[in-house]
């Protein structure tokens, strides 16, 4: 049987509050440090979408994308680092338990905000009526596992849900990858469930491009971009 999908009204003024809002991007960035040239990846399911810099005041602009299907017959998306001060219980309130919740609604992409709701659950277990992204990261659309998901008490650090969704046609995301709109990076769990939003894209487009410096005895950690490094103690 065919899963339940969520499909909920969100009200005309809580959409556009959504939508609205743009950010001024820098100037472009600089190549890698010593001209280094790293094969590109290909995109696909459980990857990142990293927008460029070349991206600018629209949707997209500062944008990480997921993807969470990828084929001939074109591919899609969840934004990672659009969440919004919208509560779950706010737009989904014949779901039951949602009161007494902080989660808060993510805004996943410019197409059908207002209908298609996407849920994103990191669990050791696969839920029923979901589909895995990521190891261990599972997407479904299933008004029934989001259900289950708030019986079982599953946290929000755990839990995403999304309004919208990114979509592409046939090709159509190739071409704007062959543009340079968009870098290329291996999906991770902790980047979508445990980073702050607000650093997500700086520190991934740094680390694309090749910003980075060593602590004293520390891995390499990425430089957020238009912040200053940490000066050594």
């Amino acid at each position: 049987m065919q899963a339940a999908t969520v499909t909920r009204r969100l009200s005309a003024a809580a959409l556009c509050a959504l939508l609205v809002g743009s950010v001024a991007l820098a100037a472009p960035w600089p190549p890698g440090p010593h001209g280094r040239i790293t094969p590109p990846k290909t995109p696909d399911v459980g990857r990142f979408l990293v927008a460029s810099r070349s991206i600018r005041g629209n949707f997209f602009a500062e944008t990480v994308v997921l993807l969470v299907d990828y084929g001939p017959e074109g591919a899609v998306g969840l934004v990672v680092n659009r969440p919004t001060e919208v509560a779950l219980s706010e737009v989904l309130s014949s779901v039951g338990n949602l009161a007494q919740r902080e989660d808060r609604l993510y805004l996943g992409g410019p197409v059908d905000p207002a209908d298609q709701v996407t849920l994103l659950l990191r669990q050791t277990e696969p839920p029923q009526d979901a589909r895995e992204v990521l190891k261990g990261v599972y997407a479904t659309a299933s008004e029934n596992a989001l259900r289950r998901a708030i019986a079982a008490e599953v946290p929000p650090a755990e839990m995403r849900v999304f309004a919208g969704y990114a979509g592409w046609a046939p090709l159509q995301l190739d071409g704007e990858i062959a543009r340079g709109d968009w870098h290329i990076a291996d999906g991770n769990a902790d980047v979508v469930f445990e980073s702050k939003a607000d650093d997500i894209w700086r520190t991934l487009i740094a680390e694309h491009e090749g910003l980075q410096v060593r602590g004293p005895g520390a891995a390499l950690q990425a430089v957020v971009v238009g912040s200053p490094p940490s000066a050594s103690p």
